[in-house]
């Protein structure tokens, strides 16, 4: 993924879901720098994490239009997942630390916002993948997603 984000001869993809994925990534990661400076004064760990994810995200968006491999893909999906679970958990359960220790956290326009990009990008980056990857990560999901609905009805994510 590096040689792609140095190599300025790389042909730019111009479909459709290209360039979805490398906006919502792109647009997700400029959310999430946003979203450091707003936790600056609340923790800097917080703070810390947004930044990384933020600058990941961005540099992420535009090496996605120059093309990449399947699993530098799969690795934008996993992250935008992972990212969507961890929301969910600090929405619902709470996390361990910071300002809102042990007890969930209010949902805020911005986090909305992530949530919304971090959505679009998995469907956007999944079709991007050749057809049996891009099946057998829509299953990954769609399991992901059926746990956490379990979770949900159980209790454990009330």
């Amino acid at each position: 993924m590096s040689d792609l984000l140095t190599s300025p001869a790389a042909p730019v993809r111009t479909d459709r879901w290209t360039l979805a994925a490398a906006a919502v990534v792109t647009l997700a990661g400029a959310l999430h720098l946003v979203a450091a400076l707003e936790h600056l004064g609340h923790d800097v760990r917080f703070a810390v994490f947004f930044l990384g994810v933020g600058a990941a995200q961005v540099a992420a968006g535009p090496s996605l239009r120059r093309g990449t491999a399947p699993a530098a893909a799969v690795t934008v999906l996993a992250g935008s997942v992972g990212l969507v679970l961890l929301y969910l958990y600090s929405r619902t359960v709470g996390l361990h630390v910071g300002p809102h220790a042990d007890r969930p956290e209010d949902p805020d326009a911005l986090g909305l916002a992530v949530v919304a990009c971090e959505l679009v990008a998995v469907a956007a980056v999944a079709a991007l993948l050749p057809p049996r990857g891009r099946a057998r990560v829509v299953n990954a999901v769609f399991a992901v997603g059926l746990g956490v609905w379990g979770l949900w009805l159980s209790g454990a994510l009330a």
